[in-house]
C-alpha cells in the first residue's frame, strides 16, 4: 500500500492578523489565488516525477472565504486533482484563525499517513518545494531512524533581529538535501512539515499554542512559549533551507533578500 501524505491548507480571503503592507501589494484575494495555485503545482510536480509513489490528500479549511474565492477553489480542485493528488474544500466548524489552525491539526493527525503539512494561503512556493521538504524528511528519517521537523521558509527577520540571531553564535547542524543545505532552527511558526506521531506525541505544546490569543500574550509571545519548544526543549530537529523554496509573503521586512519573489509570483499558473 503507497504511503499517503496529508496537506491541511488554511484559506480565507477576507480576514487576517496580518496588520502591515505585505510586500506583493494590497490585493489579498489575488495572494491567497497565487499561493494556492503555485502550492498544488508544486504537489503536482512531484506527483509527475514519482508517478505512483505517494497519494498525496490536500483539504482546503475554508474560514469565512469569499465566494469569489470559493469559487476559485473549486476551479483549482477541478485543475489538479488527479489518481496521486485528491484535493477537498471543507467550511471549518467555527470561525477564526486558531480554530481553523486546530482543525488542520485534528485532521491531520486522524487515520494513518508518512507525512503532514499544514500551510496558510499566504505562502508563495517555488516549483519544487514539495519534492525538496518531502525529500530532506525522508532522508533523515532513513538515515538517523527519527522524525523531524521541516519548514520551507529562511526568515530573514530572526537574522536581522538583534535580540533574535544578529551576530549570535548559536550552534546549528547542516544536512545536505536534494538541491542544496538545510539549516537547523529553533524560531518555528505553526506551519510546518512533519509526521502525525510528532503531533500526537507532542499534542501539549499544540494545546498550549492554541489555548494563546492568535496575537501572543501580553509580551506578544505566541509560538516562542508553546511550538518552539518542540525544538528547544523536547529535542526535535528542525531544518528550514538556507534559500527558501516557499515564501511567507508578509511585510517588507520578512522579504527573503537572495530571492526574486516577483519572478515566482509571475510565473504561476493563470487558472482564471
Amino acid at each position: 500500500m503507497r504511503p499517503t501524505v496529508k496537506y491541511a491548507v488554511q484559506v480565507c480571503d477576507r480576514f487576517s492578523n496580518q496588520n502591515l503592507k505585505r510586500y506583493c501589494g494590497d490585493d489579498r484575494l489575488l495572494l491567497c489565488k497565487k499561493s494556492i495555485v503555485s502550492f498544488l503545482s508544486s504537489i503536482e510536480n512531484l506527483t509527475k516525477k514519482d508517478k505512483g509513489a505517494a497519494l498525496h490528500v490536500v483539504r482546503l479549511f475554508s474560514d469565512r472565504s469569499s465566494p469569489e474565492y470559493v469559487k476559485f477553489l473549486r476551479r483549482a480542485i477541478e485543475r489538479f486533482s488527479s489518481t496521486d493528488l485528491a484535493i477537498d474544500l471543507v467550511d471549518t466548524k467555527k470561525p477564526g484563525v486558531m480554530q481553523s489552525i486546530r482543525e488542520c491539526y485534528e485532521w491531520m493527525i486522524s487515520g494513518d499517513s508518512y507525512a503532514v503539512y499544514q500551510v496558510q494561503d499566504d505562502y508563495l512556493f517555488c516549483h519544487d518545494a514539495i519534492e525538496q521538504m518531502l525529500g530532506i524528511f525522508s532522508q533523515i528519517r532513513k538515515d538517523l531512524n527519527t522524525d523531524s521537523i521541516i519548514t520551507s521558509y529562511n526568515d530573514p527577520w530572526l537574522f536581522l533581529k538583534e535580540e533574535a540571531y544578529r551576530y549570535r553564535p548559536t550552534p546549528r547542524t547542516i544536512v545536505p538535501g536534494l538541491r542544496q543545505y538545510w539549516l537547523q532552527y529553533y524560531d518555528m511558526s505553526c506551519s510546518f512539515l512533519t509526521s502525525p506521531k510528532i503531533i500526537r506525541d507532542n499534542y501539549d505544546l499544540i494545546e498550549k499554542f492554541l489555548s494563546l490569543p492568535s496575537t501572543g500574550n501580553e509580551q506578544n509571545q505566541l509560538e516562542a512559549i508553546s511550538l518552539n519548544y518542540l525544538l528547544v526543549r523536547r529535542g526535535i530537529l528542525g531544518l528550514m533551507p538556507f534559500s527558501s523554496v516557499g515564501l511567507h509573503v508578509q511585510a517588507e521586512t520578512e522579504k527573503d533578500p537572495y530571492i526574486d519573489w516577483k519572478s515566482w509570483w509571475d510565473s504561476v499558473e493563470d487558472i482564471e
